[in-house]
């Protein structure tokens, strides 16, 4: 749902609503490996992640959320 960015309700603090979809696939060899691969806002959705609101007036800027982003993550366990 849509939510305010600050205390001040104002038309230039309101968040629209959005769906966001993230994805992540694990391999746990059950020891020594752990293999993930991963993307966040899969459907590379542009989005307002925040609005701000200048103290002086009723003007305010907009900052959207990141893009699809995706990687993957490798970790080798030594010892216990």
């Amino acid at each position: 749902d849509e939510q305010l960015a600050t205390p001040f309700p104002s038309a230039t603090t309101i968040v629209p609503s959005r769906s966001l979809w993230d994805a992540r696939l694990t391999w746990d060899s059950g020891g020594m490996w752990l293999i993930e691969a991963f993307a966040t806002n899969f459907a590379d959705e542009t989005y307002i992640a925040s609005q701000i609101q200048n103290s002086t007036s009723a003007t305010g800027g907009i900052i959207y959320g990141a893009p699809l982003q995706f990687g993957a993550r490798v970790r080798l366990n030594f010892g216990d």
